[in-house]
Order: C-alpha cells, then sequence, then structure tokens
C-alpha cells in the first residue's frame, strides 16, 4: 500500500480495511507492505512527504489491524 499522498488517517484506515476484507473473503494476500510515497522530483513535490513516524504509526496499525494477514512487512521507509 502506498501512502504519503496527501490522503487523511480515515482514508488510509478505509484502505486497510478493504484488505482485510479481501483477505477475509479469498484468503488470498500474503503480505502487507507499506510503502511511503517520495513526491521528490515528481509533479506532486507539493505534497509534505511521509515522516519515520508516519511510517511506524502505519506498520503498527497494520500489525494489529491485519491480523488476518500473515507477514507484514516493515519494507517501505520513508525516503527524502
Amino acid at each position: 500500500m502506498t501512502y504519503g499522498l496527501g490522503e487523511t488517517d480515515a482514508e488510509r484506515i478505509e484502505h486497510l480495511n478493504v484488505i482485510r476484507s479481501i483477505q477475509d473473503e479469498t484468503g488470498i494476500i500474503r503480505a502487507f507492505i507499506p510503502w511511503s510515497f517520495s513526491p521528490k522530483n515528481t509533479d506532486m513535490e507539493h505534497i509534505i512527504p511521509a515522516t519515520g513516524v508516519d511510517y511506524l504509526r502505519m506498520v503498527a496499525i497494520a500489525r494489529i489491524y491485519l491480523d488476518n494477514v500473515k507477514y507484514i512487512q516493515p519494507d517501505g521507509l520513508p525516503r527524502a
């Protein structure tokens, strides 16, 4: 899941809810990898990049909420 595109916390949770629902119905999702968007050198440079705190929050919430996904991969560290 890419985050840090200017979405709200509620929109992030809604995205996690969709993932959880799909996993409940199908069991097809093997891993969840949060990936922060890096706006540098894009047409979206006006967006404030996600911070390390944003990243830690996303991983922590995913580990709690997506308890039906076997692997939560803390792989997408924010990039400057």
